[in-house]
């Protein structure tokens, strides 16, 4: 089967970009790196992408479960993990009712070794599974996927860095639990409170048809709910296991939409399928990446050097 070369490489011209154009060119290419933008602050990147999608396509991050913070209005941080951290490739937001479109990525500073993004056309990856584990991928379209979260109150984050990831205060912007209730009625996630503790039950596909190609898609990360190093690197491996070990309430898990388990073996397949596909490209300053988020996956590789990557995300 053909592999498209990601990110497909588009030339900057003398005219300034049209949102028409790279639409055209990312719905066939999947992923587009642009050479040579000079946006000097998180506030320059920001004004260009208001002005090239309009302020009324851009998303928020609301509900995310990674540590970002906002570096403009409309722009954040790339997940905020230290830098030995290797982050498993995933399409932004599997666990939503309604993930972004579009993910736009801008170096501001390069790394000095490494931390490249990895990409992963979803589309092959769907390929693959069906033709490794039909039976598990007609599941998958059947039953639907689960995502459970266990979101600890602020007080309770002072274990490890990335629990910050599922503090409910940081993840929803609010300490004020009727809005956070108001939001997840909207994100359509079912919720409940354990005195503080906040229990989200989220039912979305597990494969979804890209809206303009009307093609299947790989969407979620049942492969990224596994300890093992191979999925995150032997550092943070370890220190899931031992989170895993000293509380059996983590209550961060992944099941089919019926609540059946999705298997170890099934998750591991998942996982290679996603390697096999994986492709890199080493980022310079001045890079801008732009990623159809129903086509193509994405990850960070651990680094050296500071790395500031900043991430807009269109509706």
């Amino acid at each position: 089967m053909h592999k498209r070369t990601l990110p497909y490489l588009h030339h900057l011209s003398s005219a300034p970009l049209m949102m028409e154009e790279i639409q055209s060119l990312l719905t066939e290419k999947g992923a587009l790196l642009i050479k040579g933008m000079n946006f000097q602050s998180a506030e320059s990147f920001n004004k260009w992408l208001i002005g090239f999608a309009g302020i009324e396509n851009l998303a928020d991050y609301t509900g995310g479960t990674s540590p970002r913070s906002k570096k403009s209005s409309h722009v954040y941080n790339s997940t905020a993990a230290p830098r030995f951290i290797k982050i498993g490739l995933h399409n932004e937001m599997t666990y939503s009712k309604n993930p972004p479109h579009t993910v736009i990525f801008y170096c501001l500073h390069a790394p000095l070794k490494k931390g490249q993004t990895p990409l992963a056309d979803s589309l092959a990856i769907y390929k693959s599974m069906q033709s490794a584990d039909s039976h598990f991928v007609e599941e998958v379209k059947r039953k639907k996927m689960t995502y459970h979260r266990r979101l600890f109150p602020k007080n309770k984050m002072r274990l490890a860095f990335f629990l910050k990831a599922i503090h409910w205060e940081n993840i929803f912007k609010t300490s004020h639990k009727n809005i956070v209730e108001k939001k997840c009625a909207q994100n359509g996630q079912e919720f409940r409170w354990e005195k503080d503790h906040l229990i989200l039950k989220t039912i979305v596909p597990g494969i979804r048809i890209h809206p303009l190609l009307q093609k299947p898609s790989w969407f979620n990360t049942a492969h990224l709910f596994l300890s093992d190093k191979m999925v995150w690197g032997a550092p943070l491996s370890l220190i899931i296991k031992f989170f895993k070990f000293i509380s059996k309430k983590s209550g961060t898990y992944i099941t089919f939409g019926d609540g059946s388990p999705i298997s170890n073996s099934q998750k591991r397949l998942a996982y290679h399928i996603v390697e096999k596909h994986t492709q890199f490209f080493n980022w310079e300053d001045g890079d801008l990446l732009i990623i159809d988020n129903l086509q193509v996956a994405h990850g960070r590789m651990p680094f050296k050097g500071e790395r500031e990557i900043l991430v807009g995300l269109l509706k």
